[in-house]
Protein backbone atom coordinates (compact mmCIF):
# COMPACT_ATOMS: atom_id res chain seq x y z
CA UNK A 1 0.00 0.00 0.00
CA UNK A 2 1.78 3.35 -0.95
CA UNK A 3 1.37 6.18 1.14
CA UNK A 4 0.00 8.47 -2.11
CA UNK A 5 -0.66 8.08 -5.43
CA UNK A 6 -1.42 11.29 -6.65
CA UNK A 7 0.27 13.65 -8.96
CA UNK A 8 0.67 16.91 -7.95
CA UNK A 9 -0.75 20.01 -9.68
CA UNK A 10 1.75 19.89 -12.78
CA UNK A 11 1.02 16.15 -13.60
CA UNK A 12 4.46 15.15 -11.56
CA UNK A 13 4.39 11.80 -9.65
CA UNK A 14 5.41 12.43 -6.45
CA UNK A 15 5.55 8.69 -4.56
CA UNK A 16 7.69 6.19 -5.28
CA UNK A 17 5.33 3.10 -5.67
CA UNK A 18 3.27 5.55 -8.15
CA UNK A 19 6.01 5.31 -10.39
CA UNK A 20 7.15 1.83 -10.19
CA UNK A 21 3.53 0.47 -10.76
CA UNK A 22 3.71 3.25 -13.88
CA UNK A 23 6.81 0.89 -15.48
CA UNK A 24 4.17 -2.08 -15.15
CA UNK A 25 6.63 -4.97 -15.56
CA UNK A 26 10.31 -5.96 -13.38
CA UNK A 27 13.42 -4.68 -15.33
CA UNK A 28 16.76 -6.71 -14.99
CA UNK A 29 17.47 -4.56 -11.93
CA UNK A 30 14.38 -5.12 -10.03
CA UNK A 31 14.74 -8.87 -10.83
CA UNK A 32 17.93 -8.81 -9.23
CA UNK A 33 17.59 -7.08 -6.27
CA UNK A 34 14.29 -9.31 -5.60
CA UNK A 35 16.53 -12.54 -5.92
CA UNK A 36 19.31 -11.48 -3.85
CA UNK A 37 16.80 -10.21 -0.89
CA UNK A 38 15.04 -13.69 -1.34
CA UNK A 39 18.00 -15.81 -0.89
CA UNK A 40 17.23 -14.76 3.28
CA UNK A 41 14.60 -17.89 2.88
CA UNK A 42 17.09 -20.34 1.88
CA UNK A 43 19.29 -19.81 4.80
CA UNK A 44 15.73 -20.16 6.82
CA UNK A 45 14.84 -23.33 5.26
CA UNK A 46 18.20 -24.92 5.02
CA UNK A 47 18.93 -23.73 8.87
CA UNK A 48 15.52 -25.09 10.00
CA UNK A 49 15.60 -28.34 8.11
CA UNK A 50 19.68 -29.04 9.57
CA UNK A 51 18.53 -28.61 12.82
CA UNK A 52 15.98 -31.07 12.80
CA UNK A 53 17.18 -33.28 11.39
CA UNK A 54 20.39 -33.67 13.45
CA UNK A 55 18.45 -33.93 16.50
CA UNK A 56 18.56 -37.71 17.17
CA UNK A 57 21.79 -37.62 16.58
CA UNK A 58 23.09 -34.90 18.84
CA UNK A 59 20.82 -36.24 21.27
CA UNK A 60 22.16 -39.71 21.40
CA UNK A 61 25.85 -38.86 21.56
CA UNK A 62 25.19 -36.50 24.31
CA UNK A 63 22.25 -38.51 26.19
CA UNK A 64 19.73 -36.10 26.28
CA UNK A 65 16.10 -35.28 27.24
CA UNK A 66 13.47 -35.44 25.49
CA UNK A 67 12.86 -32.10 26.72
CA UNK A 68 16.66 -31.08 25.19
CA UNK A 69 15.82 -32.24 22.05
CA UNK A 70 12.52 -30.04 21.95
CA UNK A 71 14.64 -27.30 23.30
CA UNK A 72 17.67 -27.05 20.62
CA UNK A 73 15.16 -26.46 17.78
CA UNK A 74 12.76 -24.00 20.53
CA UNK A 75 15.95 -21.74 20.39
CA UNK A 76 16.25 -21.23 17.42
CA UNK A 77 12.64 -19.99 16.80
CA UNK A 78 13.10 -17.86 19.49
CA UNK A 79 15.87 -16.49 18.11
CA UNK A 80 14.00 -15.92 14.75
CA UNK A 81 11.40 -14.51 16.44
CA UNK A 82 13.66 -12.20 18.07
CA UNK A 83 15.63 -10.97 14.79
CA UNK A 84 11.69 -10.60 13.37
CA UNK A 85 10.89 -8.33 16.09
CA UNK A 86 14.45 -6.27 15.54
CA UNK A 87 14.45 -6.15 12.19
CA UNK A 88 11.27 -3.93 11.96
CA UNK A 89 13.03 -0.92 13.80
CA UNK A 90 16.76 -2.00 12.72
CA UNK A 91 16.11 -2.25 9.02
CA UNK A 92 13.72 1.03 8.92
CA UNK A 93 16.42 3.13 10.77
CA UNK A 94 19.94 1.67 8.68
CA UNK A 95 18.49 0.45 5.80
CA UNK A 96 17.09 -3.03 3.93
CA UNK A 97 20.90 -3.83 2.52
CA UNK A 98 22.18 -3.69 5.79
CA UNK A 99 19.87 -5.10 7.39
CA UNK A 100 20.21 -8.35 5.07
CA UNK A 101 23.76 -7.99 4.70
CA UNK A 102 24.14 -8.18 8.87
CA UNK A 103 21.72 -11.29 8.84
CA UNK A 104 23.66 -13.40 6.21
CA UNK A 105 27.06 -12.24 7.92
CA UNK A 106 25.66 -13.47 11.33
CA UNK A 107 23.66 -16.53 10.10
CA UNK A 108 26.80 -17.85 8.93
CA UNK A 109 29.27 -17.14 11.75
CA UNK A 110 27.33 -18.53 14.34
CA UNK A 111 26.11 -21.29 11.98
CA UNK A 112 30.00 -22.16 12.47
CA UNK A 113 30.58 -21.64 16.08
CA UNK A 114 27.89 -24.25 16.68
CA UNK A 115 29.81 -26.53 15.05
CA UNK A 116 32.23 -26.05 17.71
CA UNK A 117 29.96 -27.24 20.70
CA UNK A 118 30.69 -29.66 23.24
CA UNK A 119 27.63 -29.87 25.37
CA UNK A 120 24.33 -28.68 24.90
CA UNK A 121 24.17 -25.66 26.73
CA UNK A 122 26.73 -24.56 23.85
CA UNK A 123 25.01 -25.93 21.51
CA UNK A 124 21.54 -23.78 22.69
CA UNK A 125 24.00 -21.09 23.28
CA UNK A 126 25.22 -20.34 19.23
CA UNK A 127 21.63 -21.62 17.76
CA UNK A 128 19.87 -18.49 19.49
CA UNK A 129 22.31 -16.42 17.34
CA UNK A 130 21.58 -17.91 14.45
CA UNK A 131 18.18 -17.86 15.09
CA UNK A 132 18.19 -14.32 15.49
CA UNK A 133 20.55 -13.43 12.80
CA UNK A 134 17.91 -15.53 10.40
CA UNK A 135 15.24 -13.87 11.71
CA UNK A 136 16.76 -10.12 11.47
CA UNK A 137 16.96 -10.53 7.42
CA UNK A 138 12.88 -11.32 6.88
CA UNK A 139 10.90 -8.77 6.96
CA UNK A 140 13.43 -6.25 5.66
CA UNK A 141 13.32 -8.97 2.54
CA UNK A 142 9.83 -8.62 2.54
CA UNK A 143 9.56 -4.76 2.86
CA UNK A 144 12.18 -4.52 -0.31
CA UNK A 145 10.81 -6.96 -2.73
CA UNK A 146 7.32 -5.28 -2.32
CA UNK A 147 8.68 -2.02 -2.70
CA UNK A 148 10.26 -3.20 -5.98
CA UNK A 149 7.47 -4.49 -7.23
CA UNK A 150 4.16 -3.25 -9.39
CA UNK A 151 0.88 -4.03 -7.41
CA UNK A 152 -0.10 -5.59 -10.27
CA UNK A 153 3.13 -8.29 -9.69
CA UNK A 154 3.31 -8.02 -6.03
CA UNK A 155 1.73 -11.49 -5.25
CA UNK A 156 3.93 -12.75 -7.62
CA UNK A 157 6.89 -11.76 -6.33
CA UNK A 158 5.96 -12.50 -3.09
CA UNK A 159 5.12 -15.86 -4.08
CA UNK A 160 8.79 -16.48 -6.15
CA UNK A 161 10.18 -15.13 -3.10
CA UNK A 162 8.73 -17.80 -0.65
CA UNK A 163 9.53 -20.67 -2.34
CA UNK A 164 13.32 -20.13 -2.06
CA UNK A 165 12.69 -21.84 1.29
CA UNK A 166 12.39 -24.93 0.24
CA UNK A 167 15.52 -24.79 -2.49
CA UNK A 168 17.01 -24.41 1.07
CA UNK A 169 15.48 -27.27 2.78
CA UNK A 170 16.23 -29.02 -0.30
CA UNK A 171 20.16 -28.15 0.08
CA UNK A 172 19.86 -29.50 3.53
CA UNK A 173 18.15 -32.48 2.65
CA UNK A 174 21.17 -33.15 0.10
CA UNK A 175 23.53 -32.23 3.29
CA UNK A 176 21.53 -35.28 5.09
CA UNK A 177 21.15 -37.81 2.38
CA UNK A 178 24.65 -37.92 1.26
CA UNK A 179 26.04 -38.24 4.92
CA UNK A 180 23.11 -40.82 6.16
CA UNK A 181 20.30 -41.31 4.48
CA UNK A 182 18.36 -42.93 7.37
CA UNK A 183 19.60 -39.86 9.84
CA UNK A 184 20.91 -42.52 11.96
CA UNK A 185 24.71 -41.91 12.42
CA UNK A 186 25.15 -38.65 11.29
CA UNK A 187 27.87 -36.13 10.98
CA UNK A 188 26.11 -33.19 12.11
CA UNK A 189 29.29 -30.86 12.70
CA UNK A 190 30.33 -30.74 9.05
CA UNK A 191 26.48 -30.54 8.37
CA UNK A 192 26.57 -27.33 10.30
CA UNK A 193 29.59 -25.47 8.58
CA UNK A 194 28.40 -26.97 5.10
CA UNK A 195 25.01 -26.01 5.76
CA UNK A 196 26.05 -22.14 6.55
CA UNK A 197 28.10 -21.61 3.24
CA UNK A 198 25.56 -20.27 1.06
CA UNK A 199 24.52 -17.82 3.98
CA UNK A 200 28.03 -16.59 3.52
CA UNK A 201 28.45 -16.64 -0.36
CA UNK A 202 25.09 -14.34 0.13
CA UNK A 203 26.95 -12.04 2.13
CA UNK A 204 29.58 -11.42 -0.36
CA UNK A 205 26.78 -10.69 -3.53
CA UNK A 206 24.57 -8.73 -1.07
CA UNK A 207 27.01 -6.14 0.18
CA UNK A 208 28.50 -5.81 -3.79
CA UNK A 209 25.19 -6.31 -5.77
CA UNK A 210 21.89 -5.39 -3.42
CA UNK A 211 20.89 -1.73 -3.55
CA UNK A 212 17.98 -0.27 -1.01
CA UNK A 213 14.80 0.71 -2.68
CA UNK A 214 14.06 4.29 -3.88
CA UNK A 215 10.74 3.88 -1.34
CA UNK A 216 13.22 3.40 1.72
CA UNK A 217 15.64 6.57 0.47
CA UNK A 218 13.12 8.65 -0.34
CA UNK A 219 11.55 8.06 2.94
CA UNK A 220 15.00 9.10 4.49
CA UNK A 221 14.31 12.37 2.62
CA UNK A 222 17.24 11.23 0.07
CA UNK A 223 14.96 12.26 -2.37
CA UNK A 224 17.63 13.13 -5.00
CA UNK A 225 19.34 9.56 -4.45
CA UNK A 226 15.72 8.01 -4.73
CA UNK A 227 14.67 10.04 -8.08
CA UNK A 228 17.90 9.22 -9.77
CA UNK A 229 17.70 5.34 -9.15
CA UNK A 230 13.78 5.32 -10.69
CA UNK A 231 14.70 6.97 -13.56
CA UNK A 232 17.45 4.93 -14.08
CA UNK A 233 14.89 1.64 -13.55
CA UNK A 234 12.70 3.55 -15.86
CA UNK A 235 15.29 3.97 -18.44
CA UNK A 236 16.01 0.16 -17.99
CA UNK A 237 12.47 -1.46 -18.34
CA UNK A 238 11.71 0.94 -21.48
CA UNK A 239 9.54 3.87 -19.88
CA UNK A 240 11.72 6.89 -20.84
CA UNK A 241 8.30 8.93 -20.89
CA UNK A 242 8.97 8.85 -17.28
CA UNK A 243 12.05 10.31 -17.12
CA UNK A 244 11.39 13.83 -16.01
CA UNK A 245 8.03 13.26 -14.48
CA UNK A 246 8.97 11.97 -10.92
CA UNK A 247 8.91 14.75 -8.01
CA UNK A 248 8.76 13.32 -5.14
CA UNK A 249 7.57 14.64 -1.65
CA UNK A 250 9.56 14.89 1.23
CA UNK A 251 8.43 12.74 3.80
CA UNK A 252 6.41 14.55 6.29
CA UNK A 253 9.60 14.59 9.25
CA UNK A 254 12.72 13.48 9.08
CA UNK A 255 13.46 10.46 11.28
CA UNK A 256 17.22 10.01 11.16
CA UNK A 257 17.68 12.26 13.91
CA UNK A 258 14.82 10.32 16.01
CA UNK A 259 16.28 7.92 18.76
CA UNK A 260 15.00 4.77 17.49
CA UNK A 261 12.81 3.63 20.29
CA UNK A 262 10.78 6.98 19.52
CA UNK A 263 11.16 5.41 16.00
CA UNK A 264 9.25 2.31 16.66
CA UNK A 265 7.08 3.62 19.22
CA UNK A 266 5.56 6.71 16.35
CA UNK A 267 5.51 3.35 13.64
CA UNK A 268 3.32 0.95 16.47
CA UNK A 269 0.97 3.78 16.97
CA UNK A 270 0.17 3.35 13.07
CA UNK A 271 -0.16 -0.42 13.11
CA UNK A 272 -2.27 -0.47 16.08
CA UNK A 273 -3.82 2.82 15.58
CA UNK A 274 -8.11 2.22 15.31
CA UNK A 275 -8.07 1.35 11.26
CA UNK A 276 -5.17 -1.14 11.41
CA UNK A 277 -5.30 -3.22 14.31
CA UNK A 278 -7.66 -5.73 13.87
CA UNK A 279 -6.55 -6.71 10.49
CA UNK A 280 -2.74 -6.80 11.61
CA UNK A 281 -4.11 -9.20 14.75
CA UNK A 282 -5.78 -11.34 12.25
CA UNK A 283 -3.03 -11.60 10.10
CA UNK A 284 -0.45 -12.42 13.18
CA UNK A 285 -2.98 -15.04 14.55
CA UNK A 286 -3.04 -16.60 10.97
CA UNK A 287 0.86 -16.26 10.86
CA UNK A 288 0.67 -18.30 13.88
CA UNK A 289 -1.75 -21.53 12.62
CA UNK A 290 0.17 -21.66 9.70
CA UNK A 291 3.41 -21.84 11.29
CA UNK A 292 2.46 -24.01 14.00
CA UNK A 293 1.07 -26.35 11.09
CA UNK A 294 4.86 -26.36 8.89
CA UNK A 295 7.40 -25.58 11.60
CA UNK A 296 6.04 -28.29 13.93
CA UNK A 297 5.66 -30.95 11.11
CA UNK A 298 9.01 -29.66 9.86
CA UNK A 299 10.15 -31.26 13.57
CA UNK A 300 8.47 -33.78 13.70
CA UNK A 301 9.01 -35.71 10.49
CA UNK A 302 12.89 -36.19 10.89
CA UNK A 303 11.46 -38.28 13.73
CA UNK A 304 8.52 -39.54 12.75
CA UNK A 305 9.14 -41.13 8.69
CA UNK A 306 11.89 -43.80 10.36
CA UNK A 307 9.60 -44.75 13.09
CA UNK A 308 7.09 -45.67 10.46
CA UNK A 309 8.89 -46.57 7.29
CA UNK A 310 12.70 -47.34 7.69
CA UNK A 311 15.04 -46.40 5.91
CA UNK A 312 15.06 -43.60 3.34
CA UNK A 313 14.05 -40.51 5.32
CA UNK A 314 16.45 -38.28 4.35
CA UNK A 315 15.25 -38.30 0.36
CA UNK A 316 11.81 -38.07 1.71
CA UNK A 317 12.83 -34.93 3.35
CA UNK A 318 13.98 -33.89 -0.11
CA UNK A 319 10.49 -35.06 -2.01
CA UNK A 320 8.29 -33.16 0.73
CA UNK A 321 10.39 -30.29 -0.15
CA UNK A 322 9.71 -30.21 -3.49
CA UNK A 323 6.15 -30.31 -2.72
CA UNK A 324 6.20 -26.85 -1.19
CA UNK A 325 6.97 -25.77 -4.43
CA UNK A 326 3.81 -26.54 -5.78
CA UNK A 327 2.05 -24.82 -2.97
CA UNK A 328 3.96 -21.32 -3.55
CA UNK A 329 2.98 -21.39 -6.61
CA UNK A 330 -1.14 -22.70 -6.12
CA UNK A 331 -0.91 -19.75 -3.74
CA UNK A 332 0.30 -17.44 -6.22
CA UNK A 333 -2.26 -18.00 -8.47
CA UNK A 334 -5.57 -18.50 -6.08
CA UNK A 335 -4.01 -15.12 -4.72
CA UNK A 336 -4.91 -13.15 -8.56
CA UNK A 337 -8.31 -15.47 -9.16
CA UNK A 338 -9.75 -16.07 -5.28
CA UNK A 339 -10.06 -13.10 -2.43
CA UNK A 340 -7.87 -13.69 0.13
CA UNK A 341 -10.27 -15.17 3.13
CA UNK A 342 -11.28 -17.79 0.35
CA UNK A 343 -7.58 -18.81 0.19
CA UNK A 344 -6.94 -19.02 3.46
CA UNK A 345 -9.85 -20.90 4.10
CA UNK A 346 -8.76 -23.45 1.58
CA UNK A 347 -4.99 -23.41 3.48
CA UNK A 348 -6.32 -23.91 6.80
CA UNK A 349 -8.98 -27.14 5.30
CA UNK A 350 -6.69 -28.76 3.85
CA UNK A 351 -4.11 -28.22 6.72
CA UNK A 352 -6.69 -30.17 8.86
CA UNK A 353 -7.87 -33.07 6.08
CA UNK A 354 -4.13 -33.83 5.42
CA UNK A 355 -3.19 -34.36 8.76
CA UNK A 356 -6.27 -36.26 9.72
CA UNK A 357 -5.07 -38.81 6.54
CA UNK A 358 -1.72 -38.91 8.02
CA UNK A 359 -3.18 -39.66 11.35
CA UNK A 360 -5.62 -42.68 9.90
CA UNK A 361 -2.34 -44.14 8.04
CA UNK A 362 0.05 -43.71 10.15
CA UNK A 363 -1.97 -45.43 13.48
CA UNK A 364 -2.82 -48.24 10.74
CA UNK A 365 0.55 -48.55 8.93
CA UNK A 366 1.17 -51.82 6.78
CA UNK A 367 -1.67 -52.04 4.11
CA UNK A 368 -1.53 -50.29 1.02
CA UNK A 369 -4.15 -47.98 1.90
CA UNK A 370 -2.71 -47.09 5.20
CA UNK A 371 0.64 -46.30 3.20
CA UNK A 372 -1.07 -44.25 0.49
CA UNK A 373 -3.11 -42.23 3.56
CA UNK A 374 0.48 -41.57 5.30
CA UNK A 375 2.30 -40.21 2.30
CA UNK A 376 -1.02 -38.12 0.80
CA UNK A 377 -0.90 -36.61 4.30
CA UNK A 378 2.37 -36.18 4.31
CA UNK A 379 3.12 -34.37 0.86
CA UNK A 380 -0.02 -32.40 1.70
CA UNK A 381 1.18 -31.09 4.91
CA UNK A 382 4.00 -30.03 3.45
CA UNK A 383 2.43 -28.54 0.67
CA UNK A 384 -0.90 -26.60 2.26
CA UNK A 385 0.86 -24.51 4.75
CA UNK A 386 2.87 -22.98 1.68
CA UNK A 387 -0.54 -22.63 0.12
CA UNK A 388 -1.53 -19.80 2.98
CA UNK A 389 2.44 -18.40 3.27
CA UNK A 390 2.18 -16.18 -0.20
CA UNK A 391 -1.56 -14.49 1.00
CA UNK A 392 -0.53 -13.46 4.43
CA UNK A 393 2.99 -12.80 4.10
CA UNK A 394 2.49 -10.85 0.93
CA UNK A 395 -0.90 -8.55 2.80
CA UNK A 396 1.60 -8.23 5.69
CA UNK A 397 3.67 -6.15 3.57
CA UNK A 398 1.29 -3.94 1.93
CA UNK A 399 -1.58 -3.15 4.21
CA UNK A 400 1.57 -0.32 6.16
CA UNK A 401 2.60 2.79 5.10
CA UNK A 402 5.90 2.86 3.67
CA UNK A 403 7.04 4.41 7.65
CA UNK A 404 5.49 1.49 9.16
CA UNK A 405 6.38 -1.46 6.84
CA UNK A 406 9.31 -3.01 8.05
CA UNK A 407 8.21 -3.43 11.54
CA UNK A 408 4.43 -4.37 10.94
CA UNK A 409 5.59 -7.07 8.51
CA UNK A 410 8.12 -8.26 11.46
CA UNK A 411 4.90 -8.37 13.90
CA UNK A 412 3.06 -10.60 11.21
CA UNK A 413 6.33 -13.05 10.79
CA UNK A 414 6.88 -12.91 14.85
CA UNK A 415 3.58 -13.70 15.59
CA UNK A 416 4.32 -17.22 13.10
CA UNK A 417 7.35 -17.74 14.84
CA UNK A 418 5.63 -17.55 18.44
CA UNK A 419 4.27 -21.13 17.10
CA UNK A 420 7.32 -22.49 15.92
CA UNK A 421 9.01 -21.97 19.09
CA UNK A 422 6.66 -23.82 20.68
CA UNK A 423 5.51 -26.58 18.43
CA UNK A 424 8.92 -28.51 19.20
CA UNK A 425 8.33 -28.77 23.22
CA UNK A 426 4.64 -30.11 22.60
CA UNK A 427 5.52 -32.57 20.54
CA UNK A 428 8.15 -34.02 22.37
CA UNK A 429 5.84 -33.11 25.42
CA UNK A 430 3.55 -35.15 24.30
CA UNK A 431 5.07 -38.11 23.36
CA UNK A 432 7.11 -38.35 26.39
CA UNK A 433 3.71 -38.11 28.23
CA UNK A 434 2.00 -40.46 26.17
CA UNK A 435 4.33 -42.67 24.65
CA UNK A 436 2.34 -41.27 21.03
CA UNK A 437 2.86 -38.87 18.55
CA UNK A 438 0.20 -38.96 16.81
CA UNK A 439 -1.84 -36.51 19.63
CA UNK A 440 0.28 -33.86 17.90
CA UNK A 441 -1.04 -33.98 14.55
CA UNK A 442 -4.56 -33.74 16.34
CA UNK A 443 -3.66 -30.57 17.95
CA UNK A 444 -2.52 -29.29 14.56
CA UNK A 445 -5.79 -29.87 12.64
CA UNK A 446 -7.91 -28.43 15.33
CA UNK A 447 -6.30 -25.09 15.39
CA UNK A 448 -6.49 -25.16 11.41
CA UNK A 449 -10.58 -25.44 12.12
CA UNK A 450 -10.43 -23.01 14.55
CA UNK A 451 -8.58 -20.13 12.41
CA UNK A 452 -11.14 -21.35 9.34
CA UNK A 453 -13.27 -19.00 11.57
CA UNK A 454 -10.60 -15.87 11.80
CA UNK A 455 -9.40 -15.33 8.28
CA UNK A 456 -13.10 -13.06 7.76
CA UNK A 457 -11.17 -9.93 9.28
CA UNK A 458 -8.02 -10.28 7.20
CA UNK A 459 -8.60 -7.83 4.45
CA UNK A 460 -8.88 -7.99 1.05
CA UNK A 461 -6.89 -6.34 -2.05
CA UNK A 462 -9.48 -3.68 -2.89
CA UNK A 463 -10.33 -3.08 0.65
CA UNK A 464 -6.80 -1.50 1.37
CA UNK A 465 -7.80 2.03 -0.22
CA UNK A 466 -10.09 2.35 2.06
CA UNK A 467 -7.72 1.49 5.16
CA UNK A 468 -4.91 3.89 3.53
CA UNK A 469 -7.35 6.94 3.11
CA UNK A 470 -8.35 6.64 6.75
CA UNK A 471 -4.94 6.40 8.31
CA UNK A 472 -3.65 9.23 6.27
Amino acid sequence: MSSSSSKDGKGKMTDCHQVIDAMGGLSYTQIKMIALAAQVWSADGAELLMISGITDSVAEEWQMSSLAQGLIVTVVYTGIWLGNILSGPFSSKVGRKAAMVTSFAGTFIFSCLTATSQNTAQLMFWRVFVGTFVGLGQPASLASNQEYSPENLGLIVCMCAQSVFSFGEIYAGFLLMCDDPSLANLHWRWILVMGGLPAGLNTILCALYLKDTPAYLASKSRIEEATEYLEELAEESGHTELIGQINLAFPDEHEDAQPLSETMGKQMAVIMGSKLWYPTLASMFSAFTINYAYYGCLFAFPQVLPAISGDGTASQLMIGALCEVPGYLLGGYLGYKWERRSTLRLTFTGIAVFNILFIIGANNYGSLISKMFVYIGYYGIKMSPTIGYVVIYHCATEIYPTSSRAVGSGLVLAAGRLSAMASPLIFELIESSTGEWLLYFVLVAALAVANVYIVKFVPESYELDGLSSKIH
